[in-house]
């Protein structure tokens, strides 16, 4: 669903697995973790899955973003999927005071490598 997406761009906490939980607080994106072998991928419980692809534009279309910048991410991200939300209500797990969700995120490269702006214009573009 768009909105699902779009509530992760905002403030607030994300909609994503709503009709299955409620009272989610707003996240603050405070790592990558990156796995370079596709077979290497974690396992997550299935009701923390959500496998909703991102729009490339939505990370640069409401920031500052310089032509040269946005060229760069276009031509190394191939796409980027939302595959996981950790949260207490999607797990077994408690909710902390520090972190109250976690996202996975699968981000499929065009090249081997990626700059470094790139990830801090994702970073830039979570709330």
């Amino acid at each position: 669903m768009a909105s699902d997406i779009d509530s992760l761009f905002s403030a607030g906490g994300t909609s994503a697995l709503r009709s299955k939980v409620s009272g989610l607080d707003d996240f603050e994106l405070i790592c990558f973790l990156v796995v370079q072998h596709e077979d290497a991928m974690l396992s997550f419980p299935a009701t923390t899955e959500f496998n909703r692809r991102i729009p490339k534009q939505k990370f640069y279309e409401n920031l500052p973003v310089s032509p040269a910048t946005k060229r760069v991410f276009v031509e190394q991200i191939r796409s980027v999927i939302w595959r996981n939300k950790i949260a207490a209500s999607t797990t077994n797990l408690a909710q902390g005071e520090a972190v109250t969700e976690l996202e996975v995120f699968e981000v499929q490269l065009n090249q081997q490598g990626l700059e470094e702006i790139v990830l801090r214009l994702m970073d830039q573009a979570i709330p």
